[in-house]
């Protein structure tokens, strides 16, 4: 007798027949996805995300989608919104670098360091050894160039390349 309830038998996911550009299957990078954010295993979380956005545009798409479910609560977003009940906020430290206010208002990635990559409520211990390495590399940088962006430094191929970073 089939199953009633749960997941469909592979054979009917279309991602379990997908395997990315290293040949790791598609259903297998979702579920190290959604398993590895949930256990703070970030960079595996990272190598499997970019995995699944060069696989193909369908799979990048299902990045997204997986993403929004993992990251929002979607339905309330939704809901709250189409009633006029709530609409996202621009607090002042989210003007910064990564943005036209933020740079107009003269912010650079210093700037972004001290205000917009704070975490509220770290775990003590955590790990910031990429983090550090790349506000000295920031601190150098600004020291010697200054805070206005250089589109130059960023190539438009690389799929890495959002807007944020324009």
């Amino acid at each position: 007798m089939p199953r009633l309830y749960g997941t469909g038998h592979f054979t009917e996911d279309p991602y379990s027949q997908v395997v990315s550009p290293h040949g790791i299957p598609v259903d297998d990078l979702v579920a190290v996805l959604q398993k590895e954010i949930r256990r703070s295993r970030i960079d595996n979380a990272v190598l499997a995300a970019y995995e699944m956005f060069t696989t193909s545009a369908d799979v990048a798409q299902h990045l997204w989608r997986r993403l929004q479910v993992i990251a929002e609560h979607a339905d309330w977003v939704v809901a709250k919104v189409a009633l006029g009940e709530a609409l996202v906020e621009v607090p002042d430290y989210a003007r910064c670098v990564h943005t036209r206010a933020g740079q107009e208002l003269g912010r650079g990635l210093m700037q972004w360091r001290d205000n917009g990559v704070a975490v509220r409520d770290e775990l003590p211990g955590a790990d910031h050894r990429y983090r550090e390495e790349l506000i000295e590399i920031h601190r150098r940088d600004e020291a010697e160039n200054g805070t206005a962006p250089r589109l130059s430094m960023l190539n438009p191929e690389d799929p890495l390349v959002v807007a944020d970073d324009l």
